[in-house]
């Protein structure tokens, strides 16, 4: 078998002792050996030789103006590619009702941010309901209606606290306040556990008010107990053209705070009026007046309306109790 043996020539350095001659004498690198200058400085260069271009950000820090509009017009000057660029400090974001330019596209607040919710302006009656609109960097309650002048029509146009002033109203519900007592004919009614959500004091106890009735001796207790209660109170009316208002006095003084215990108002089994347990008035042991707008059924034709509610044993402390008294639909002349 031939081969060919290979020989060292005589003096000859091998490839390894070769390398470490090289790193010996400063490792054969065609660069000169960096010297440092001084400290860092913002020029591309790597002064302080410590392998790092520009580390540290030299001569970054102060504030500066980008140009741009809005919240992105501060910024601050940062060392890049060897110089000091304005860079802004903040990026553009979803416009918020803050008093600022958040999307960095020239106009505060546009769109009108965090706006459309209902309010009430606590104003007196059509006065009352409101939108909440961005306004001065906040959210600000609007008014829906301005006051006009007085109309029989079950609401209080002018906004001065008085229904239908100077007008000659009856009223089209029967037994408005339940004061017929029992077995109180004009009211078909429905409870689980009770079956009747009426209530007088002396029959049920207050349910944590100060004022369980909101006028007289009886009034509709729906809940009430920590089981699943579903309860109604319904009539069937005559609602005259023109007779826009149903008027009723609610109150919840005490909540489970669940979103699945609610009371509604049902016109022919439609959905006119929803709350539930999850209310700002949950707690609020006195009545407040709500007015519902049922332009769309005063026809001159029978309707039935219906106070519908459904609570359960949601595992709180609490039951819910929804109080309701007092109800009208004003027909005025």
């Amino acid at each position: 078998m031939a081969y060919v043996a290979a020989r060292r020539l005589r003096g000859a350095v091998p490839v390894g002792s070769l390398a470490l001659l090289l790193a010996a004498c400063g490792g054969g690198s065609s660069s000169p050996p960096c010297t440092p200058t001084g400290p860092e400085v913002c020029d591309g260069l790597d002064n302080d030789c410590d392998g790092l271009v520009d580390d540290g950000d030299p001569g970054g820090g102060a504030a500066c103006a980008t140009g741009l509009p809005g919240v992105c017009a501060a910024g601050a000057r940062h060392c890049q590619g060897g110089g000091l660029p304005c860079v802004q400090d903040v990026q553009p974001s979803a416009e918020v009702c803050d008093g600022l330019d958040n999307d960095c596209d020239g106009v505060v607040d546009d769109g009108d941010p965090g706006g459309g919710a209902a309010c009430n302006t606590g104003l007196l009656g059509v006065c009352a309901a409101g939108t909440y609109h961005c306004s001065g960097g906040a959210p600000q309650c609007a008014q829906d209606v301005q006051p006009s002048a007085e109309v029989c029509d079950g609401f209080d146009n002018d906004c001065d606290g008085t229904v239908d002033e100077g007008c000659s109203c009856t009223n089209a519900i029967v037994d408005p306040g339940f004061e017929a007592g029992p077995p109180w004919p004009a009211w078909a009614q429905f409870s689980t556990n009770f079956g009747t959500p009426l209530c007088s004091l002396a029959d049920c106890g207050s349910g944590g008010s100060s004022q369980p009735a909101h006028g007289g001796t009886y009034w509709v207790w729906f809940g009430g107990v920590p089981l699943t209660e579903v309860g109604y109170v319904r009539q069937s009316v005559l609602i005259p053209v023109g007779s826009n208002a149903l008027r009723f006095w609610f109150q919840a003084p005490v909540c489970a705070p669940v979103a699945a215990d609610f009371l509604d108002v049902r016109i022919d089994g439609a959905v006119v009026y929803h709350v539930t347990a999850t209310d700002t008035r949950c707690g609020v042991g006195t009545y407040s007046e709500v007015v519902l707008d049922i332009s769309a059924y005063a026809n001159g034709q029978s309707h039935l309306v219906e106070f519908h509610s459904e609570t359960h044993d949601s595992g709180q402390v609490t039951t819910t109790n929804f109080f309701v008294d007092d109800v009208s639909i004003p027909v005025c002349l």
